[in-house]
């Protein structure tokens, strides 16, 4: 009976000992499952922080574009306007000197805003991948600038004088 009694209590202490065994191994998982759960939270949140920092980027980006783009059409537009009064004013004058039948050579009627293009044309030379558009300024001078005429991106902005024939190229960068 000793023999069976101290079976039992060798038994029962293995038990205990296997239940202590279990709660350790179990206390450990859980301080893992806790320190990935912490590490991915981290992680969650830089990807979070950094996909809200591309959507502001690019919200950013695309207002810099949509407000490129309607200065452009907005300068555009001025021009159609500008290049409409200058064909009706030399059909004006082709008519008046249809109607007096006088031999006088026709006048230019290039705008200042033609002339301004056309100084900075000269000066940048012949291209046939950038478009010209210029914009009077509030003290009579022209900002020309030269476009790529695939992406519209400015290449360059000139200051023109019409009056004195002078300009300055200002950085784009």
């Amino acid at each position: 009976m000793n023999k069976k009694v101290g079976l039992v209590a060798i038994l029962i202490l293995v038990i205990c000992a296997a239940i202590i065994v279990a709660f350790i191994i179990n206390d450990t998982n859980n301080s893992q499952i806790d320190s990935n759960l912490t590490n991915e939270s981290y992680t969650n949140g830089i990807e979070n922080a950094n996909y809200e920092g591309n959507v502001i980027q690019n919200a950013v980006q695309n207002e810099l574009q949509n407000n490129e783009n309607t200065m452009l059409n907005e300068l555009q537009e001025e021009n159609i306007i500008t290049n409409t009064q200058t064909e009706n004013n030399t059909q004006t004058n082709q008519n008046n000197n249809q109607g007096n039948n006088q031999n006088t050579p026709p006048t230019s009627t290039k705008s200042d805003e033609e002339k301004a293009i056309e100084i900075v044309k000269e000066q940048w030379g012949d291209d046939e991948t950038v478009d010209f558009v210029a914009e009077k300024n509030s003290d009579g001078t022209y900002t020309v600038a030269v476009r790529n005429m695939q992406t519209t991106r400015a290449e360059a902005f000139y200051t023109v004088n019409v009056q004195t024939g002078s300009f300055t190229q200002q950085s784009v960068y």
